[in-house]
């Protein structure tokens, strides 16, 4: 589900999901907030849709934004940030939208975190 969501289309039997995980939490003022990671052995098709700018907007970075959003308790199976020499980093120029790849055992790493809608207002 969460590489659906990702992504916009469903995993092919080429692409093997390992790990997905969605966080979601609220602050005190009714904001909900969300973050997803996942991890993936991409297809050949998949990993070069992703390394496509007009497919989903991202490019290669090589000094990457921060990858985790406050709160957010990244999962031991994703990347820690002092990782990232050793990862092909994509990321999006506004959003969170985060690639990040391992080639030597073909290993695709992605996240992205945003906020959801705030406590409707009450009239009073």
């Amino acid at each position: 589900e969460v590489f659906r969501r990702v992504f916009w289309r469903q995993a092919s039997p080429a692409d093997r999901i390992i790990n997905g995980e969605r966080i979601d939490w609220s602050d005190d003022g009714g904001v909900n907030r969300w973050q997803w990671f996942l991890q993936v052995e991409p297809s050949a098709d998949l990993l070069r849709d992703l390394r496509d700018p007009a497919v989903f907007s991202v490019a290669p970075v090589s000094r990457p934004r921060k990858w985790s959003s406050e709160g957010a308790a990244v999962p031991a199976w994703f990347p820690k940030q002092s990782k990232e020499g050793e990862l092909e980093i994509h990321q999006h120029p506004s959003s969170g939208l985060t690639l990040l790849y391992q080639a030597r055992d073909n290993t695709l790493f992605a996240t992205d975190s945003g906020a959801g809608f705030a406590a409707p207002a009450v009239a009073e």
